[in-house]
C-alpha cells in the first residue's frame, strides 16, 4: 500500500513536521528531496473506494431519473382520484419537484441534488411557456453536451485554473526536466502557461469533452512540449509523471486517491486544487492570492520503506 505524504520544503530541518497543517502564500520552489517520514497517511482500516467499487454505485443520472419518475408516478395516481388538480398545472409541477427532492433525500443523495430536483420541473415548465422554437433548445443541449460532455458520470464540472494558480504550480515543478499531467485540463490554459515557462518539461493534458478538448488542442499548437489528448483520465497510467495536477470536485476525490496510490510512482507529487484528499491531511497548503482564494493541497506519494509504490 502506498502512503500519501506531504511536501517538505527545501532547506527544512531533518525532523518530522508538527501535525498541524501549514498554510502559506504562493510557496517557494518545493524540493523533491527525501520527504519527512512523518505519518500523514491514508488509514488502512477505511481505504478509499477503488475503480470497481465506484462502478458499482448507481450513476447519478439514473438516480435522478428514478427520483423524478417516482414523483411523476405518485402524481399520476393522485390526479386519477383527484382530476381537479389538472386545472392547476403549475402547482402540479411544483409538487413534482418537491416529491422528487423528498425521494432524493430519502435515498441519502447529496443535498445539492435535492435543490436540483425541486427546481428542475419548474425550470422545464417555465421554458415551455416561452415563445421559443424547440429547435433552439436542441441546439443549446448539443452545445452544452459538447462543452461539458457526461458530467453526470464524471461528476466533474468544467473548472478553469487561473494564471495565479499556474504561477503557484510553476513553483512546485521539480528543477530538473520532468513530465507533468493535468487530469481534466479544460481549455488547456494552465498547461500553456507552464509549457511556455518550462520548455525543458513535458506536459500532458487529458480532457473528455469534445468541444473543450478541440479548443485546448488548437490553442496549444506551436508548443512542442505540450500534448492535449481526448480521453478518460482514469485510464491514464500516472507512473511516468513527476507531478499530477487535478481540479475536480469533492465527489471523485476518493477515487482519485485510490488511483494515485495504485498508479503514481514513489516520490511523485499530487496537487489537488480546492479539494482535499479524504483520509490524508496535507502538510503543505498553498494559498493563492486570487479572487476565489484558491488553495492547492499538496501530497507526495511514498511506498513503505524504500520500495516502490504498491497497488
Amino acid at each position: 500500500m502506498a502512503l500519501i505524504k506531504s511536501l517538505s520544503p527545501r532547506g527544512a530541518p531533518a525532523q518530522c513536521p508538527p501535525p498541524a497543517t501549514r498554510r502559506r502564500r504562493i510557496a517557494p520552489r518545493v524540493s523533491f528531496a527525501e520527504p519527512c517520514p512523518a505519518a500523514g497517511v491514508l488509514p488502512t482500516e477505511e481505504p478509499p473506494m477503488d475503480d470497481e467499487e465506484m462502478k458499482k454505485q448507481t450513476p447519478p443520472l439514473v438516480a435522478a431519473v428514478t427520483a423524478q419518475g417516482v414523483a411523476a408516478a405518485f402524481l399520476f395516481l393522485a390526479t386519477t382520484f383527484w382530476p381537479q388538480a389538472l386545472e392547476a398545472p403549475f402547482l402540479l409541477v411544483c409538487a413534482q419537484g418537491l416529491l422528487a427532492a423528498a425521494v432524493s433525500a430519502a435515498v441519502q443523495a447529496p443535498r445539492w441534488w435535492w435543490l436540483i430536483h425541486a427546481l428542475f420541473p419548474v425550470a422545464i415548465y417555465g421554458a415551455l411557456q416561452l415563445p421559443i422554437d424547440p429547435v433552439w433548445y436542441l441546439i443549446a443541449f448539443i452545445l452544452m453536451l459538447a462543452i461539458f460532455w457526461r458530467t453526470d458520470v464524471s461528476r466533474v464540472p468544467l473548472f478553469l485554473s487561473n494564471r495565479l494558480t499556474a504561477e503557484a504550480l510553476l513553483r512546485l515543478l521539480p528543477p530538473e526536466s520532468a513530465r507533468i499531467i493535468d487530469l481534466g485540463c479544460g481549455d488547456g490554459g494552465l498547461l500553456r502557461h507552464l509549457a511556455r515557462a518550462r520548455p525543458d518539461c513535458r506536459f500532458v493534458g487529458i480532457e473528455h469533452a469534445p468541444l473543450t478538448w478541440a479548443w485546448a488542442a488548437l490553442a496549444s499548437r506551436g508548443l512542442p512540449n505540450l500534448s492535449i489528448r481526448r480521453g478518460d483520465f482514469w485510464r491514464e497510467n500516472l507512473a511516468p509523471y513527476a507531478l499530477v495536477y487535478a481540479f475536480l470536485s469533492p465527489e471523485p476525490m476518493p477515487r482519485l486517491i485510490a488511483h494515485a496510490r495504485k498508479c503514481m510512482s514513489e516520490g511523485a507529487l499530487l496537487v489537488s486544487n480546492s479539494f482535499m484528499a479524504p483520509g490524508a491531511e496535507p502538510e503543505a497548503v498553498i494559498d493563492v492570492d486570487d479572487r476565489r482564494q484558491t488553495r492547492l493541497y499538496c501530497y507526495r506519494i511514498l511506498g513503505l520503506g524504500r520500495g516502490k509504490v504498491q497497488a
